[in-house]
């Protein structure tokens, strides 16, 4: 397997935790307060003052003017941050309207992705939102303002009540590529498996590959095709090189609290995930060689799957972007490999 040297810097890079290494979250954070904090605290000041000015002393009214001007400030401050201008191929922003964040990421992210889009024709919802999605892109628009950012979770609750929740519970994304990509309908990826000399045809909706630091990918990717069990040899191979690849690293593991209660650990390590990469032989039948390359992956800001923050990051014409629901801005080639080592969903095509 061939790897891009460029696009594995692991060990050059300082071991940080994702959660205090993503700035995007403090930008998030700033961004809050500006635009909608600062308004409602200045204008709500404001009229308490000019209310004290009439009951108490003409004193306070220097104090409502003050908390006026901070509220006026907020309003030109959000003004001008959906006045941003557009650049050319820009992924457009989502809104969040409540716990999102994890279908918002995962739209765009199969969206992006020609053929994980055309996989999903058959949603009319979902290729409506797309369509309106490319027209919002095509007419310059930085927000898809009035898209349902809640279509994604109803469609999913109407199908497997169960596990995904209707109201506004955080939900982990791995949910909607199982769903999505493999019990809906017929799983993306096809593989010829072998076990104990029989040979079946099995499908699967993503590539799972542990977290482990000091695993080379190539190590990594080879043991999904082959793994030892205590029945024997289980061996895969894809039957057809397939035009896009959905790759999930295993970032959650079981977990019994002091309390004895049962939940998902979070690993937030860095892993060696390199943004190209070429298939073994033995990966693909026929002994086939494929390359493919990165073309989005998924963050997960936070220690457990149904709390915390998901984002996006796609490579569209002339660059990477990352898309923090209704935020995007453009991303250095050093941020992409640094981001990318804490990956918990990947999408590559192949080139």
């Amino acid at each position: 397997m061939k790897i891009d040297a460029n696009s594995s810097t692991v060990s050059s890079l300082p071991n940080k935790d994702l959660n205090t290494y993503l700035s995007i979250q403090d930008e998030r954070i700033h961004r809050l307060f500006l635009y909608k904090i600062l308004p409602v605290v200045g204008f709500g000041a404001s009229a308490i003052c000019t209310v004290l000015s009439a009951a108490v002393s003409i004193q306070f009214m220097y104090g409502s003017i003050a908390f006026l001007a901070l509220g006026v400030l907020g309003v030109q401050l959000a003004s001008r941050q959906n006045q941003r201008p557009f650049i050319d191929h820009q992924p457009v922003g989502l809104p969040n309207r409540g716990n999102n964040c994890w279908s918002n990421s995962f739209f765009q992210i199969v969206l992006n992705n020609p053929h994980l889009s055309a996989s999903l024709a058959h949603y009319s919802f979902l290729q409506r939102d797309f369509q309106n999605y490319e027209e919002k892109r095509a007419s310059r628009n930085i927000l898809f303002s009035d898209y349902n950012d809640r279509a994604l979770r109803a469609h999913l609750n109407a199908l497997e009540p169960q596990y995904i929740s209707l109201d506004n519970t955080q939900q982990d994304v791995s949910e909607a590529f199982e769903k999505y990509f493999g019990q809906f309908g017929s799983c993306y990826h096809q593989f010829e498996q072998n076990f104990n000399g029989s040979s079946t045809h099995q499908g699967q909706p993503f590539i799972l590959l542990s977290c482990r630091r000091s695993l080379p990918f190539h190590s990594n990717f080879s043991r999904f095709f082959s793994e030892m069990t205590d029945s024997g040899l289980l061996e895969k191979k894809f039957i057809h090189p397939p035009a896009s690849l959905i790759i999930k690293i295993k970032r959650f593991s079981p977990a019994i609290s002091p309390e004895g209660e049962y939940y998902a650990e979070k690993s937030n390590k860095r892993c060696q995930i390199p943004l190209a990469f070429d298939t073994d032989p033995s990966q693909i039948r026929g002994g086939v060689v494929a390359r493919y390359e990165c073309d989005g992956f998924i963050l997960h800001v936070g220690n457990t799957g149904l709390s915390g923050h998901f984002i996006a990051c796609v490579r569209r014409p002339g660059g990477w972007w990352i898309c923090d629901d209704d935020f995007t801005r453009p991303l250095s080639i050093a941020e992409v490999e640094d981001l990318v080592q804490y990956s918990y969903f990947l999408s590559f095509t192949k080139i």
